[in-house]
C-alpha cells in the first residue's frame, strides 16, 4: 500500500470520527428538545448511521446506470442546468429574504451607520465591522435613514457572497459541492436568521470566496511556472496571497485560508514534475499574505493612527480566553437543515470507497476544526463575527463533496486519471482477449490497427515518349 492511500485511510478514519460525532450530537439534542433523555438519540443516531451504508451503495449503483457515461454533449447539458440551478438559487434566496420580516430598526449598527448631522466616525475595532459600516452608511446616504437601505444592502451582499463562494468552492471542489453550498446559504433557516443580521459575515464571504477561487487555481498555475509563463504564475500567485491577508484583516478566521494553501499546494507538489514549484508557490502566497495584511492596515492607518496601533488593536480582540464549549447537548432543540447536513456529511464516510477522494473534503474538515478550536478557546468576537456562520458553510461544503462522491461519473475524473498515469505501457499496445472456450484454448492476441498512415511503395519510373525508333538503330552519334 502506498504512503498516499495510508494517509487517505488516516484522514478517512479522521473524517469518520468527527461526522459520527455530529451525528450523535444532533440526534441527541433533538431528542432533548422533544422531552426524551439522550439514550434515543443515541440509538438513532445509530440506526442513521447503519442504513446510510446500504443507500449509499444504491445511490451510487443508481448514478451509474443513470449517466453511464460522461461526452462532450452530455457535458454540456450538465452546465446549462448548472446554470440554471444556480440563477434559480439567486433569484429564490433574494425574494425569500425580501418576503422576510427585518428587525433592523432596533439593532445597534443601524443606529451607528445612520446619516447625522454630527458625522459619521465609526469606532469600532473589528476591521471587518468598520468596514461593513462604512458601505452601510453609503447605503443610507442614497435611501435614507431607512430600514429598506439594510435590507437592499444585505441582499446585494447576499447574492454577491453566493456568486463568489460558487465560483471559489466550484474551483476547488466541484460543481455539485458550489451548489450544494449555495443551497444551504440561500435557504436554511440559520443561514437566513445570520444573514439578516448586521454583521460582516456577507462582505467577508465575498472576499473568502474569491480568495478559495485564486487557491483552487494555484494547481494549474504551477504547471504554467514550469512551462515558462512565470510572470503570470508569480502575479497569480501575489493575488492569492493579498485575497488572504485581506480576509485575515477582516476577521482571525480568514486564518483557514492558510489550510487550503497548504492542501492545494501539497496536492500539486505531488503531481508535479518539479518539487520546487510547490515551494515557491507557497512562500510567494506567504509572503504577499503578510504584505496584503500589513498593507491594509497601513491603509487603514492613513486615515489617522499609527501601523502598529492598529494591528495591536485588532489582535486585542482575539487574545484566547477561557476554555469553553459552544454547542452542548442539553441546549436541546434543531432546525430541519441541521439534520440534513449531519447526515449528507456522514454520507461521505460510505461515499470515500466509491471515489477513492479525500483531499477536498479533508480541506474542509481540517478548516473546520480549526476554527472550532478557535471559538472552543475563545480566538474570536462574538459582538461582531462569531465565525458560526462559516463553520456551517464548511459543513455545507463537505457535505456537498459527500454527495458528488456518490454521484461520480465515468469520465469525470479524466484530468485526475490523466495526471496519475507517468507513462503508456509496452502492453497498451495490443489487447489480450479470453476466448473463453470449452477447449481451454490459449488466449489469443489481436494487433490494434495502425492509426497512421503506411508510406507508400516505391514506383520505378518508365521512360515513354511515344516516339518509333528502329530496331536497327544503335544509337550512334554521327
Amino acid at each position: 500500500m502506498k504512503i498516499n492511500d495510508i494517509a487517505a485511510i488516516v484522514i478517512w478514519v479522521f473524517y469518520g470520527l468527527v461526522t459520527g460525532c455530529c451525528v450523535f450530537l444532533v440526534a441527541m439534542s433533538a431528542g432533548v428538545g422533544l422531552g426524551h433523555s439522550f439514550l434515543p438519540g443515541f440509538v438513532v443516531g445509530m440506526a442513521i448511521l447503519l442504513l446510510l451504508g446500504p443507500f449509499s451503495f444504491f445511490l451510487h449503483k443508481g448514478a451509474q446506470k443513470l449517466f453511464p457515461a460522461v461526452d462532450a454533449g452530455r457535458r454540456m447539458q450538465f452546465m446549462v442546468a448548472e446554470s440554471l440551478l444556480l440563477i434559480a438559487c439567486l433569484a429564490g434566496m433574494t425574494v425569500l429574504r425580501i418576503m422576510s420580516v427585518w428587525n433592523v430598526e432596533t439593532d445597534p449598527v443601524f443606529e451607528m451607520a445612520k446619516v447625522t448631522a454630527e458625522g459619521f466616525s465609526p469606532a469600532v475595532a473589528h476591521q471587518g465591522a468598520e468596514l461593513y459600516l462604512y458601505l452601510l452608511h453609503g447605503a443610507m446616504l442614497l435611501v435614507g435613514n431607512k430600514a429598506s437601505a439594510a435590507v437592499f444592502l444585505q441582499s446585494l451582499l447576499a447574492v454577491c457572497a453566493a456568486v463568489s463562494l460558487y465560483l471559489g468552492i466550484r474551483r476547488l471542489s466541484g460543481p455539485v459541492a458550489a451548489l450544494i453550498s449555495i443551497v444551504f446559504l440561500g435557504f436554511a433557516p440559520y443561514m437566513l436568521e445570520e444573514t439578516k443580521r448586521l454583521t460582516p459575515l456577507l462582505l467577508f464571504l465575498i472576499f473568502y470566496g474569491a480568495a478559495l477561487y485564486c487557491i483552487g487555481a494555484i494547481f494549474h498555475r504551477m504547471d504554467d511556472g514550469q512551462r515558462g509563463n512565470r510572470i503570470y504564475t508569480l502575479l497569480y500567485y501575489l493575488a492569492a496571497g493579498l485575497l488572504t491577508g485581506f480576509c485575515f484583516y477582516l476577521d482571525v478566521a480568514g486564518i483557514t485560508l492558510l489550510i487550503f494553501l497548504t492542501g492545494v499546494i501539497c496536492f500539486g507538489m505531488r503531481y508535479s514534475e518539479n518539487g520546487e514549484n510547490g515551494v515557491l508557490a507557497f512562500l510567494c502566497c506567504l509572503a504577499s499574505a503578510v504584505l496584503g495584511y500589513v498593507g491594509a492596515h497601513g491603509i487603514r492607518s492613513l486615515g489617522g493612527g499609527s501601523l502598529t496601533a492598529s494591528i495591536y488593536g485588532q489582535w486585542e480582540l482575539y487574545l484566547p480566553g477561557d476554555f469553553r464549549i459552544p454547542a452542548t447537548v442539553a441546549s436541546g432543540g434543531t432546525s430541519w437543515d441541521v439534520p440534513v447536513l449531519v447526515i449528507l456529511m456522514a454520507v461521505g464516510v460510505y461515499g470515500f470507497w466509491f471515489s477513492r477522494k479525500i483531499r477536498d473534503k479533508g480541506m474542509w474538515l481540517f478548516a473546520a476544526v480549526l476554527l472550532m478550536g478557535m471559538q472552543c478557546f475563545g480566538i474570536s468576537n462574538t459582538t461582531y463575527f462569531d465565525g458560526y456562520g462559516l463553520l456551517y458553510l464548511f459543513c455545507a461544503a463537505m457535505a456537498g463533496c459527500s454527495v458528488a462522491d456518490l454521484v461520480v461519473l465515468k469520465g469525470e475524473n479524466a484530468e485526475m486519471e490523466e495526471m496519475d498515469m507517468t507513462g503508456v505501457p509496452d502492453e497498451m499496445e495490443m489487447i489480450s482477449v479470453d476466448t473463453n472456450s470449452s477447449t481451454d484454448a490459449a488466449n489469443e492476441i489481436h494487433y490494434i490497427e495502425n492509426p497512421l498512415p503506411l508510406p507508400k511503395k516505391k514506383a520505378h519510373r518508365v521512360l515513354d515518349y511515344d516516339y518509333e525508333v528502329a530496331d536497327d538503330d544503335d544509337f550512334d552519334i554521327q
